[in-house]
């Protein structure tokens, strides 16, 4: 054999040995009856199927993979979907890869001593391939109302529909909704807040103020200024804190006024009921 058939062999070789420990290194993506057990709570609130081209993440908390990893960066990085996965799924599919995403539905994990809504859930959310995603998705708006309208109310996971509503706040997805939309998103919005305060009501659960309350608050507010509702723009001006909660949400960590922050929440409620009744 000579010198030059010798390389291409060692090459070759070489090749294959290096794929195969690609390979190897890579953690196993766990089918979906196995995979769908470490998702348990975030399908339970869902209130739909499991979009049927959805992602697995390859490792997740309580995966033994996850246990290896060493920091924040480590974890979030493994749970990057591939660009071209995401360009091949449906809208539905997109929004169940942020979903499923371990860190949405997580709270008061911020570094600064006094950050808002607003800060928290692009915090979450602006490195993710998904979120880039979705925001270039024609039909992201639609595609959210839809899922927001089948979601149930459930207060012991009520963390995953806060963030949920604060992805949906979002002015870029916002905009995409018609007049006609944007009343029925209130309206979703202000029944389930009526549900979640019934059944608030029941256990011992506070309600004023509280995540799931102004979370939905956000969102009806969010809706009103982008339909530029006359009344509510003039509320806005004539109330300072009405008009910082609606560029920021709820500042958790800042000093609060709890009967202040009940009148914002009320007079959002409030005008939330005569948008949707003046058509």
């Amino acid at each position: 054999m000579n010198k030059k058939a010798v390389l291409l062999l060692l090459m070759s070789v070489m090749i294959s040995f290096s794929c195969s420990n690609d390979k190897l290194s890579q953690p196993k993506t766990k089918n979906n009856a196995e995979y769908e057990l470490y998702i348990k709570d975030a399908l339970e609130v869902m209130g739909m199927p499991r979009p049927a081209d959805s992602y697995n993440y390859p490792c997740l908390p309580g995966m033994e993979e996850w246990k290896v990893f060493q920091s924040s960066k480590e974890m979030t990085d493994a749970c990057q979907v591939p660009v071209d996965i995401l360009k091949a799924q449906s809208t539905q599919a997109v929004i169940q890869d942020l979903w499923e995403y371990p860190f949405f539905n997580s709270w008061g994990n911020e570094s600064s001593s006094c950050y808002s809504f607003q800060d928290h859930i692009l915090n979450i959310v602006k490195g993710l391939n998904a979120y880039t995603e979705l925001n270039s998705r024609k039909d992201a708006a639609q595609c959210l109302l839809d899922r927001y309208k089948v979601m149930p109310v459930n207060l012991s996971l009520s963390s995953y529909r806060n963030a949920y509503e604060l992805l949906f706040s979002q002015p870029q997805f916002i905009e995409q909704l018609s007049k006609e939309e944007k009343i029925a998103l209130i309206k979703e919005a202000l029944g389930k807040d009526v549900e979640m305060e019934e059944k608030a009501k029941v256990g011992d659960w506070s309600y004023f103020p509280n995540a799931a309350h102004s979370c939905t608050c956000f969102l009806i507010s969010r809706i009103m200024q982008n339909a530029n509702y006359e009344p509510f723009m003039q509320l806005c001006k004539e109330n300072e804190l009405v008009a910082r909660f609606v560029e920021f949400g709820f500042e958790q960590s800042c000093p609060s006024d709890k009967e202040a922050d009940k009148n914002v929440f009320e007079q959002i409620i409030q005008n939330g009921k005569i948008f949707i009744n003046n058509k």
